[in-house]
């Protein structure tokens, strides 16, 4: 995450980010019981064709849920780590709107700014997050 757009989208996402980390830690807890043999009457029965191994197919799902797990929980950590170089008011409050889930909009009526106020305190914000990113990495704190 070095660019400035991605550290813009992933302040914009925060907050649905965290929700999608907090619904695939549960899902990923669960076993499907639909995965499970049969047994008795049900073992002798026709299969229907087509579908291959639901146990593969359940593995392969997984799979890829830890992988969107794993890549919204670096860019939360990222945001997480980075956002305590913001000490202005003004721009504290603007990154505790946004990762609060408001828009631009919503954050305007709010503070009583205007939109292209808002936007350039986002700015100043996502820049900082970069700079200190970046000093981070300089000094061999971050990978």
């Amino acid at each position: 995450m070095k660019t400035f757009h991605d550290i813009e989208n992933a302040l914009r996402d925060y907050n649905w980010m965290v929700k999608e980390i907090q619904r695939l830690r549960e899902e990923l807890g669960i076993v499907n019981v639909s995965m499970t043999a049969k047994y008795g009457i049900e073992s002798t029965l026709p299969k229907g064709n087509g579908t291959s191994n639901p146990v593969e197919n359940e593995v392969i799902s997984r799979e890829r849920k830890q992988k969107t797990l794993n890549k919204f929980e670096k860019k939360v950590k990222f945001i997480e780590e980075h956002s305590v170089c913001i000490e202005d008011d003004r721009e504290l409050t603007v990154l505790n709107c946004m990762l609060d889930g408001m828009s631009i909009v919503s954050i305007s009526q709010h503070m009583g700014f205007s939109e292209r106020k808002v936007y350039s305190i986002k700015d100043e914000i996502v820049n900082k997050m970069k700079k200190n990113a970046g000093n981070a990495e300089f000094a061999g704190i971050a990978g």
